[in-house]
């Protein structure tokens, strides 16, 4: 999908969004116009996996000139949360040394060096990075060197090296990078924590989104959920292991009923997307939002699905001119937001600027159905009378 007003690709609607309603997207505009689309994009994409080099289309390897210009890479100041441990049957991963409370921000770290988003053959794609390496200082290159790799013994060392462990520079990120530490987390299906891609710092973050014990190994996700099935062909295929984490290792009987609830959160988050049923059929669209964090809950998911999908609530909401339901929905989507990436993430930021003005996203009154000021918001409500009025079933 194009941007029509700068021209970007992105892979997704809610890619689109994100970049139509960013302020990069806004300095290209005329301040004065009122543009609103035929079908409104749904939502704002908050989440990628990670980072997966493609190869076989050669193209000429190019530089970021924004990219090296960042300043050097520095320790993470917050490395007393962690340790770095072996671990049986996965080589080393990071453990916590002591409590971490839900939203803390448990690292933050540039990359050694960052991949751009190219397409070469694997001899080609080996020489780039080898590139890079031989930029890094020899500490670098043997933390570098020191990172897991899937594919031992392979021709293309250093591209298997950079395969196990990139991961993207920001959400339908064509670039990656390779972290000292973040490239080390291992991978559970429910993780315990978010990792993001922090542009405003140029680091890569990581977000405990619930309690993690001491002595608890600190994780991430590398692929979208799904079934069983699903995940574990998505594992094997991009990183080359089984996955044994708590999840996967379910009884028959009890996967079986994760998995009729990872199948109904891909549906309904498909049916969510759909641009033209918000405008014909935004009651129903909001049950579904509700459905879907519903799931989320039950499945113990508590990664970017869940502000996301309230930002998708909110824009059910403000397309058709309810200012009070939408704020409630920003401010849901905010806090969610700020436990995955911290408070000074762009998206963050973004999601903050909704709840002080809902009116000022670009599809507001799209659609003037459900008109409602921001100040009309019941303060008499309590309890499950307020989720009622939240979700428009209290008419």
């Amino acid at each position: 999908m194009v941007c029509e007003d700068c021209g970007r690709s992105f892979g997704n609607e809610r890619a689109l969004g994100q970049h139509v309603n960013s302020k990069a997207h806004a300095s290209i505009l005329n301040p004065d116009e009122h543009i609103l689309p035929t079908v409104p994009s749904p939502s704002v994409a908050f989440n990628a996996p990670p980072f997966q080099p493609a190869l076989p289309e050669p193209m000429e390897f190019e530089d970021n000139p924004k990219k090296e210009a960042e300043s050097p890479r520095k320790d993470n100041a917050t490395s007393k949360l962690h340790a770095l441990t072996p671990l049986p049957g996965k080589g080393q991963g990071l453990i916590a040394v002591q409590d971490i409370s839900k939203g803390t921000r448990i690292l933050s770290d540039k990359p050694l060096f960052w991949i751009p988003g190219f397409r070469l053959a694997e001899s080609a794609f080996e020489k780039a990075v080898a590139s890079k390496f031989n930029l890094l200082s020899k500490d670098d290159q043997m933390t570098f060197l020191s990172l897991h790799n899937n594919i031992p013994g392979g021709a293309y060392p250093l591209t298997s090296i950079v395969k196990t462990n990139a991961l993207p520079l920001g959400t339908d990120a064509s670039e990656g990078g390779l972290f000292p530490e973040a490239s080390r987390i291992n991978h559970a299906c429910v993780p315990n924590c978010q990792h993001t891609w922090n542009d405003n710092i140029g680091e890569e973050t990581i977000h405990a989104v619930r309690h993690i014990s001491k002595g608890e190994e600190i994780t991430i996700s590398y692929a979208d959920t799904g079934p069983f099935e699903s995940r574990r062909h998505s594992l094997k295929e991009s990183f080359g292991f089984e996955c044994t984490c708590e999840l996967c290792s379910l009884p028959e009987i009890a996967r079986a009923v994760g998995d009729h609830r990872q199948s109904e959160i891909k549906r309904l988050d498909d049916l969510i997307s759909d641009g033209s049923r918000l405008l014909s059929h935004p009651d129903k669209c909001l049950e579904d939002v509700h459905t879907l964090l519903t799931l989320l809950e039950a499945e113990n998911i508590t990664n970017t699905q869940t502000p996301r999908a309230y930002h998708d609530a909110f824009q059910i909401a403000i397309i058709h001119g309810d200012q009070a339901r939408a704020k409630v929905f920003a401010q849901r989507a905010y806090e969610a937001t700020l436990c995955c990436e911290g408070d000074n993430s762009p998206r963050t930021a973004y999601v903050k600027s909704l709840v002080a003005k809902p009116a000022a996203d670009r599809l507001f009154r799209t659609s003037n159905r459900w008109r409602l000021s921001e100040n009309m918001i019941p303060e008499i409500l309590e309890g499950e009378r307020v989720e009622a009025w939240v979700w428009r079933r209290s008419r």
